[in-house]
This record gives structure tokens, C-alpha cells and sequence, in this order.
């Protein structure tokens, strides 16, 4: 089977043959495995070890009997080679001499066959890459047509924006004329406007004035007009007898009102602003400002109530009635000093509760205060019918009764 015969023990060929059929049988596979595993350092026993393992793989495939010597040779086949027959032993010696040929055999195939592995390798990622490159070139292609597209989108844009700034230019050049046309056409206008705020400033502080002048006539003119009643009807108050004392007063007073307006107004034309800041008297300056009217008004009204109290105490206190009326108040008095009679002091004033009528009594003065009291209960219409002098006579002893009752009530 090797084609290795007796007379060519140096068939080279033929051995390398004989091993390279070994790769398809099972006993030369041992073999093989048993020289590859010694090819990297391969001594002389174990080519003799190799070249009996490959002798007994001959002898089997050629169906031939093993020599029952060689069976259960251990490690040292030198025991086993006496007693081989001649044309063994030749086939023995030629596996042990072809022993570095086939170890440079099978290194040549199993580097054939790495060979060959890497060389399929190889292809497939040559393969692979072309395919790879083939995509790649295809997207580069893709690529290049994007490209291309964006820059004719771009050579467009770029073409509007050209157009766009040679419009935009050209819209800044008229506004800029018209800015510049508008810029002198305001200040003209400007300065005709300031002209006519000139003119209506003028015009308005001149209308401010005679306002001013004709409010501070008609206010002076109404505070005369008022005053003027005022003392007007005063003095025809104080025209009658009975009142003729209380003209002085009511004039007095008419002149301190009239000068407690005319300050109030002098100080209501005053500015705040015109005092320095922090002065004290600056907020009721303001207040007196704001309020003038207010305050006139109630100097007016107090005006009118402090005549009417004073014709209302001359009255009282200079008059028949009013002198009638006290009298009457001072003998009540004493009648209820004299008298038992119990006074319930309420909320409201003396409560006089009388348990019996009261009785006359007689003072040692009776006889004088009869004719008074008949005096004072005259009839008026009797005294308007006396004489004049008989008339001023009486008067004169009113005055003195009243005088007198006077003097009692203080006592």
C-alpha cells in the first residue's frame, strides 16, 4: 500500500506516500499522531518507536501477521527489531531513515493546509471588503449626489441672500432719505409748534391772570357785599332803644371778622412751596390752602352767631322784657329758698314738685316791690299811649328797677 518495496529502501517518494495515506486510516492516524507529537524533537527512540507503529499499520493493512515477538514491546523496541524477519526489519529501517522527511512532510502539509485555511480566510474578508468598498463607493456616491444638491441649495441661498441685501441696501438708502426728509420737515414743525405753545402760553397766562383778578375782585366784591349786609343789618338791629348798646360790639366784632377773612385769604394766597422745608407752620399752610373756603364760611357763620349773642344778651340784659324775665327768675329763687319744697335734681334739669300752693309771704319790701311789680306788669299799649316824656320817665325807672333786681340777685 506504501508502494514501498524491499529493494528501495531510499524510495523517498514512496514513504512520503505511505505517510500521506496514513491520513485516511486509523492505524496510521495513531502513527501520525504519535510522529507529530515528536516531530519537534525527534530522537532516535522515538523514530524507532514511530517506524514500528507505522510497520505494524503496514502489516495490518497488507494483512499480514504481526510478529507475536513485537506485541507488548514497551518503550524500547531494540528488543523487538532481533527478532523481526529481514524484509520487516528493511521496511523498519526505512520508516526510522524517512523519519525527518515525513515530520518536513507533514509540517509542509499542515502548513499547505494553514495555508490554504488562511488563504480562504483571507478571500472571504477580501470578499467581504470588496463588498464593504462596494457600499462604501455607493455611499460615497450618495454623499457626493447630497453634496452636489446641497451646493446648488446653497449657490441659491446664497443667490437670495445677494438679491435680498442689494434690496435690503437699496430699502436703507430711501429710509434713510425719508428719515432725513422727515428729520427736517419735524423740526420745522417743531419749531412752528413751538412758536404757537409760545403764543398759547402767552395767551393762557394772560386768561390765567384776569382770572385771577376777577376771582379776587368777585371774592372781594362778595366779602364787601357780605360785611356791608352785615353791618347794614346790625346797624338796623341796633337802631331801637332797647338794643342801641349792642351797636358798638356788633361793629367791633364785624371789623375782627372781616380782618380774621382778610388774613385768612392772604395767607390761602401764600404757595406752600414758597416756605422752606421743615419749617413747622409749612402742613397748616397747606391745610389753610386747600381749605380757605371752608374756613371763611365758618368765620362767617361763627360771625352771624356772635351777633345774634350779643343782641340776644343786650336784649336780655338792657330790655323791660329781659329785666321782667330775671326778676321773675330771682324771686323763684328765693321762693324756693324760703319754701319746703323739694327739688328732685334730674338729667334734664330742676324737677320742682310742689306739695301745696305756695302762699305769700310778706317781706319788708312788699310795699316798694308792689309798685314795681304793678310797673312791670304794665300794659305796653298804656305806656305807648303816655306822653313822650312821661314815657322816658317811666323808662328811666324800668332802668332802675332792673338795676335794683340786679343787686339782688347778686346778693
Amino acid at each position: 500500500m506504501f508502494g514501498l518495496g524491499v529493494s528501495a529502501p531510499h524510495d523517498v517518494p514512496s514513504a512520503i506516500r505511505t505517510v500521506a495515506d496514513a491520513w485516511a486510516r486509523d492505524c496510521f492516524a495513531g502513527a501520525y499522531a504519535s510522529l507529530n507529537a515528536s516531530c519537534h524533537d525527534l530522537s532516535d527512540s522515538h523514530k524507532r518507536i514511530v517506524a514500528l507503529g507505522f510497520l505494524r499499520c503496514h502489516l495490518v493493512a497488507s494483512r499480514r501477521p504481526e510478529p507475536e515477538e513485537c506485541r507488548g514491546v514497551g518503550s524500547d523496541p531494540l528488543q523487538c527489531l532481533p527478532l523481526l524477519s529481514p524484509t520487516n526489519f528493511q521496511l523498519f529501517t526505512s520508516f526510522v531513515v524517512h523519519a525527518d522527511v515525513m515530520c518536513q512532510h507533514i509540517a509542509e502539509q499542515l502548513h499547505q493546509r494553514l495555508s490554504r485555511e488562511a488563504s480562504s480566510a483571507l478571500m472571504q474578508a477580501s470578499v467581504a471588503a470588496e463588498r464593504s468598498m462596494q457600499m462604501l463607493s455607493s455611499g460615497m456616491e450618495a454623499v457626493v449626489e447630497d453634496q452636489k444638491s446641497v451646493v446648488r441649495s446653497q449657490s441659491v441661498v446664497v443667490d437670495s441672500v445677494r438679491h435680498a441685501a442689494a434690496a435690503l441696501r437699496e430699502h436703507h438708502e430711501r429710509l434713510r432719505a425719508s428719515v432725513a426728509s422727515l428729520a427736517d420737515t419735524s423740526e420745522e414743525a417743531f419749531e412752528r409748534m413751538q412758536s404757537k405753545l409760545g403764543r398759547i402760553d402767552s395767551t393762557l397766562g394772560t386768561i390765567l391772570d384776569l382770572e385771577t383778578s376777577i376771582a379776587g375782585f368777585v371774592d372781594s366784591a362778595g366779602a364787601a357785599v357780605w360785611y356791608v349786609s352785615v353791618v347794614a343789618v346790625a346797624w338796623v338791629a341796633s337802631s331801637s332803644p332797647q338794643t342801641a348798646r349792642s351797636r358798638p360790639a356788633m361793629l367791633l366784632l364785624t371789623a375782627l371778622a372781616a380782618s380774621a377773612e382778610w388774613a385768612t385769604w392772604w395767607a390761602a394766597g401764600r404757595r406752600p412751596s414758597s416756605a422752606p422745608s421743615g419749617a413747622a407752620w409749612q402742613q397748616p399752610l397747606q391745610l389753610l390752602h386747600e381749605r380757605a373756603s371752608d374756613i371763611v364760611s365758618f368765620l362767617r357763620w361763627l360771625h352771624v352767631l356772635t351777633l345774634a349773642g350779643v343782641m340776644l344778651w343786650h336784649w336780655v340784659t338792657f330790655t323791660d322784657t329781659g329785666v321782667l324775665a330775671l326778676q321773675k327768675l330771682a324771686s323763684l329763687e328765693a321762693l324756693l329758698g324760703k319754701s319746703s319744697i323739694p327739688v328732685v335734681k334730674g338729667a334734664a334739669g330742676s324737677l320742682i314738685a310742689p306739695s301745696r300752693p305756695p302762699a305769700a309771704e310778706e317781706t319788708p319790701d312788699s310795699d316798694s316791690d308792689s309798685g314795681s311789680d304793678s310797673d312791670l306788669h304794665a300794659d305796653p299799649c298804656e305806656e305807648a299811649a303816655l306822653p313822650r316824656d312821661a314815657s322816658h320817665t317811666k323808662r328811666a325807672s324800668s332802668s332802675k328797677r332792673s338795676r335794683r333786681a340786679r343787686n339782688g340777685m347778686a346778693a
